[in-house]
């Protein structure tokens, strides 16, 4: 999850400027957040299972 208040539209229009960096910057952290999503979700199952 980003460390600063950004939200995904702020990332997502980032990743549509012209600077290859900042597409770059904004993918990884797209991807990052869907990582941890799905991990966190994954956690949660497995605690169902676990109960």
């Amino acid at each position: 999850m980003p460390s600063d208040s950004r939200t995904m539209r702020e990332e997502m229009f980032e990743a549509t400027t012209d600077d290859p960096v900042r597409q770059a910057g904004a993918g990884l952290a797209m991807l990052r957040d869907r990582k941890i999503y799905s991990l966190v979700l994954m956690a949660e199952s497995l605690v169902e299972l676990a109960k």
